[in-house]
C-alpha cells in the first residue's frame, strides 16, 4: 500500500513484540495505516530478525524524516534518553492508541506516547510525550502524567493528580485525588499514594512513604 507510513521501532525486546501486535491490532481495526520496517537496537545484531522484522541498526542510525518512530522500551529514563536523542535529529513519533482502550474526546495525548488495551485517559486528562500506559493503567479525569512517564499494569490516578515526567509507576499502585507527585518519582507495585511527593521520590506503602 503506497499510502502506508513506513514506522521503525525504537527497542527489539519483550515490549517490542508487544508492540507490534498492538499495530497489528490497529491497522485491523483501521486506526492505524503504517508499514512496521524493522527495529534499531543497540544490543541486537544487524540483520538478525525479531518478530519476522529486521533489525536494522543501533540507535545511532540516521532518522529517515519521512517516517515515524516509536520507543518500544519501558524505563521512563531510557525513554527520556532516546526520545531527547532522536527529538534532536527531527524524528516524527508516531502516537500508538490501541483499538481496545478508552481515550476521551476531551483528552489531550502528546505524540510517541503508547496506550494498550484496556488503559484509559479520562475527560481533560492530560498524557505528555513518549509516555506508556500498560494493560488497565489508568489517568482519571481532570489529572496529568508528564513526558516519559510509565504506569505499570493495573496502576492509575484518582481526579485531579498531577503526576511528573520520567516517574515510573509501578503495578496496582494508585495515586489519590489532588495528589502531586514530582519528576522522576518511583512509586513501588501496591502502593497507595495520600500525600504529595517531591522530585526523585521513592514511593512505597499503604499509606505511602517516601525515601
Amino acid at each position: 500500500d503506497g499510502c502506508m507510513k513506513p514506522l521503525f521501532i525504537i527497542g527489539a525486546g519483550g515490549f517490542a513484540r508487544e508492540v507490534v501486535s498492538y499495530l497489528k491490532d490497529s491497522h485491523q481495526a483501521g486506526l492505524a495505516n503504517y508499514e512496521v520496517k524493522g527495529f534499531f537496537d543497540d544490543t541486537k545484531k544487524e540483520g538478525d530478525t525479531h518478530c519476522g522484522l529486521p533489525i536494522l541498526g543501533g540507535t545511532d542510525t540516521p532518522i529517515d524524516p519521512d517516517a515515524q518512530y516509536l520507543i518500544a522500551i519501558g524505563m521512563p529514563e531510557a525513554r527520556e534518553l532516546l526520545g531527547k536523542k532522536y527529538e534532536a535529529q527531527g524524528a516524527n513519533f508516531a502516537t500508538l492508541l490501541h483499538p481496545a482502550a478508552y481515550v476521551a474526546d476531551t483528552s489531550t495525548i502528546e505524540a510517541g506516547t503508547i496506550m494498550a488495551p484496556f488503559s484509559f485517559a479520562g475527560p481533560n486528562s492530560k498524557i505528555g510525550r513518549l509516555a506508556f500506559l500498560n494493560l488497565y493503567a489508568s489517568v482519571a479525569h481532570d489529572s496529568s502524567i508528564g513526558n516519559y512517564t510509565v504506569l505499570a499494569p493495573y496502576s492509575g490516578t484518582h481526579a485531579n493528580t498531577k503526576v511528573g515526567s520520567t516517574c515510573f509507576v509501578c503495578a496496582h499502585a494508585t495515586i489519590t485525588s489532588f495528589v502531586t507527585v514530582g519528576n522522576g518519582a518511583r512509586i513501588a507495585a501496591g502502593s497507595v499514594v495520600y500525600n504529595n511527593a517531591p522530585d526523585g521520590a521513592e514511593i512505597f506503602g499503604n499509606p505511602a512513604r517516601f525515601r
